[in-house]
């Protein structure tokens, strides 16, 4: 789903995901969700972190979607159910 601006439209799950993302997917996972053409950019920090151009960082702890962060200009605007 897209706004008018073309920026996707995520609904946040709390404790369970946001848009496509479930906590817990593998990195494979979560590049299918994304339907990623391509790799991440890799980003050394404590969690193993992906970053990609559309405004979306996801980050791993034990190979596991463990937070995901969103760019607030640029990534997928998420929205609360009734909200």
């Amino acid at each position: 789903m897209t706004t008018d601006g073309g920026r996707e439209c995520w609904e946040l799950l709390p404790a369970v995901g946001v848009g496509p993302l479930r906590f817990g997917m593998s990195p494979t996972d979560v590049a299918l969700a994304l339907q990623a053409s391509a790799p991440h950019e890799q980003v050394g920090c404590p969690y193993e972190q992906e970053n990609s151009a559309d405004g979306v960082e996801v980050f791993y702890d034990e190979g596991k979607l463990a937070c995901v962060s969103l760019d607030a200009l640029v990534g997928p605007q998420v929205f609360l159910r009734g909200g």
